[in-house]
């Protein structure tokens, strides 16, 4: 890494630019939160305005474990090490079948990611190592920023991080404002383009987990093209055991429904 980076991404470590600030609960989340078929929380965050909008500020507060949402934190960890070069790498395959036969064989990162190919990512955290993964999160200041040397400490723990910090991050990745390159931000922001909604670009990640001792945690966090500029939204669902069926579909939808009933948003 060039020098000049280092000492960029010293100086915004030092900033602590994934800060979450205040929030105000908005009417019409709190409404979504409460009808939503499991526990959810949501917040929005609107083009020009100061503070994030939450369903309720306590839980967009709470942390608890980013499931696979954190492809999007070790996805730039990886650019920025080298380890990958682009979208286009292909991820070799341990050659393990398992249900999920999207995910059997080698695939380019872009589809690793937005497959949610739990093994491919596993070897790269493996690859990247326990030691530089606590410097990064440390650095870019992602959630309590608690890892160890297994491949799922973001899917049981240590690691964890609140709603609110997920659009911090998102918000700040947008600006290639975190404490890492930013040419490996620009990548990943890129990297995490989806379908357009509404005719507008679309980014976001999934993720889905059963911690240790906790309930199922659902995560959609994303970003929306608006022409003032981009609208973030985090969504987490909790549920004793539920069934994928209903459980996973409900996270992006949520996202989307709460993105509709923002001004500036889609409301």
């Amino acid at each position: 890494m060039p020098k000049r980076w280092r000492l960029c991404l010293l100086l915004l470590a030092l900033s602590g630019s994934l800060a979450a600030g205040p929030a105000t609960v908005h009417p019409a989340l709190r409404t979504l939160a409460e009808r939503a078929p499991y526990p959810a929380t949501l917040v929005v965050k609107a083009p020009g305005t100061a503070a994030p909008w939450v369903s309720a500020l306590a839980p967009a507060q709470r942390r608890s474990v980013p499931a696979s949402t954190f492809k999007i934190a070790s996805t730039l960890a990886v650019l920025e090490a080298g380890l990958v070069a682009d979208a286009g790498t292909v991820l070799p395959w341990d050659g393990v079948r398992r249900d999920r036969e999207e995910i059997n064989g080698p695939l380019p990162l872009r589809e690793a990611f937005h497959r949610s190919a739990l093994p491919h990512y596993q070897a790269l955290v493996a690859r990247l190592g326990p030691a530089a993964m606590a410097a990064f999160l440390a650095r870019v200041g992602y959630g309590n920023a608690q890892s160890d040397d297994s491949v799922e400490f973001w899917l049981r723990g240590p690691l964890a991080i609140s709603p609110l910090e997920q659009v911090a991050l998102l918000e700040s990745l947008s600006r290639s404002a975190l404490a890492a390159e930013p040419r490996a931000q620009k990548k990943l922001w890129a990297l995490m383009e989806k379908a357009p909604l509404g005719g507008r670009p679309w980014r976001g990640k999934t993720g889905w987990s059963r911690p240790l001792g906790g309930p199922d945690v659902g995560w959609f966090v994303g970003a929306l093209e608006v022409p003032a500029g981009h609208c973030f939204v985090a969504l987490r669902l909790e549920a004793e055991h539920p069934p994928a069926d209903t459980f996973l579909p409900q996270r992006e939808a949520l996202a989307q429904a709460a993105l509709a009933r923002i001004p500036g948003c889609g409301g």
